[in-house]
């Protein structure tokens, strides 16, 4: 039996964006569960059809720090299929010093600038539509990749209608089962249709690019927060992307978990998904030092817009 594995978390960013990235794979649905010391992981049946068999989790896995209420499944470390960790939403301060349920937002978003070395100079971004927000979707998303040596995105009209219903409920959380699911995504609030720079390069890479050392091998997962919806832009694998923005400002109660936020709901989803566990080295590579850019970036002259 298979079912879609949830990797979620939700960031505060610096300009008031409030983001909830996660990511879904496909494996094989045993229950499971947690303990006092610590939660338990899933061994799958190799193939000669053994039974799935559950272990105590041990000091050289997964540390009790990532056993947040609501955690009920950690990754395989066999190799017998690649598994994504699961969790329940959980919000993380700025600071990421703290893990609560919920937490204050800000009321406005700022376009900033960045010291973070990204993207610019290309020569190979296609943007295979001419409406402005796909453009600038697709500008963003490839200026990065590009500077991560990972091939151009290119728009997914299926994804993107997923992403639309899923803006068009105003509910701020994750759905990644809508239309049968088997895409990564990335959710952010208060980033109007207009700012989608701000949402994909001043929400998702500037401020997680520097947290992400494990270029060539595979990452501390205690770090996640700070760098999973990055992992996700830049996955080598992942070759579409699919987004839609929504205003919730006439819906009934705006846009519900986002309170004080304005009420933007923007979804992108990814396909293939990203952030595989066991295979974060050969789609995770290193930032070829391009010049950076900020959620403004609209042209360059070597690049194709």
């Amino acid at each position: 039996m298979l079912f879609s594995v949830l990797f979620s978390l939700w960031f505060l960013d610096p300009r008031g964006l409030l983001v909830l990235g996660t990511f879904i794979a496909l494996a094989f649905s045993p229950t499971s569960a947690q303990d006092e010391e610590g939660c338990w992981f899933r061994e799958d049946p190799n193939s000669a059809g053994d039974d799935i068999v559950f272990t105590p989790l041990g000091d050289n896995w997964a540390p009790s720090s990532l056993c947040f209420p609501g955690i009920d499944e950690f990754p395989t470390r066999t190799s017998a299929s690649l598994s994504t960790l699961r969790t329940s939403s959980v919000t993380v301060t700025v600071s990421i010093t703290s893990l609560t349920t919920s937490t204050a937002l800000t009321t406005s978003v700022a376009i900033t600038t960045t010291t973070t070395t990204t993207t610019t100079t290309i020569t190979d971004i296609v943007v295979e539509t001419q409406t402005p927000y796909i453009r600038t979707i697709l500008r963003h998303h490839n200026a990065h990749r590009a500077n991560h040596s990972a091939p151009s995105l290119v728009w997914s009209e299926s994804l993107a209608g997923t992403a639309q219903s899923i803006a068009e409920t105003c509910i701020f959380q994750h759905n990644t089962t809508a239309d049968g699911g088997g895409y990564g995504q990335n959710i952010v609030a208060g980033a109007p249709a207009d700012q989608m720079g701000v949402a994909v390069t001043n929400t998702f890479y500037n401020p997680e690019v520097a947290h992400y050392t494990w270029y060539g091998s595979e990452p501390d997962l205690t770090d996640f927060v700070r760098w999973g919806h990055f992992s996700q832009l830049i996955w080598t694998s992942t070759a579409e992307v699919g987004c839609a923005t929504v205003d919730c400002s006439s819906h009934p109660g705006g846009l519900q978990n986002a309170q004080g936020q304005p009420s933007y709901f923007t979804v992108c989803n990814y396909k293939p998904p990203g952030n595989y566990i066991g295979i974060f080295a050969p789609n995770m590579s290193a930032p070829l030092g391009f010049p950076s850019i900020d959620g403004t970036f609209v042209c360059g002259s070597n690049i194709n817009c």
